[in-house]
């Protein structure tokens, strides 16, 4: 059953290409949506809805999607690069707090 959403979700990603983007913006989402379904995924519904929006919003705005001039490259790019130095910070953030952790584990020892 996955195999035949899966080869669903391609065509229509394709078709999305060629004819219209709703054809992928919102095929593909439904596709995955049903196909945790039919795989007895038994989560609440918000995490199905959550799901399916994130996907569509991936698939919606893309960097390249540049018709009519509305998205720059240049635009897209610095978007991109604020994103990876924001994902930097956090990671040095954690990294930071596991070192902060690390150190008071040592220094108290394991109190059990």
């Amino acid at each position: 059953m996955i195999y035949l959403f899966t080869i669903l979700s391609a065509l229509l990603y394709r078709l999305g290409g060629w004819i219209h983007t709703k054809f992928r913006d919102i095929g593909v989402p439904i596709c995955g949506l049903i196909a945790m379904l039919t795989m007895g995924i038994q989560v609440n519904i918000w995490i199905h809805i959550v799901a399916f929006l994130l996907l569509f919003g991936a698939l919606t705005v893309t960097c390249w999607k540049m018709a009519n001039g509305k998205v720059s490259k240049s635009g897209c790019h610095k978007a991109q690069d604020a994103i990876n130095q924001r994902i930097n910070d956090l990671i040095n953030h954690i990294d930071t707090r596991f070192e902060d952790l690390k150190d008071f584990i040592i220094k108290n020892g394991s109190k059990q």
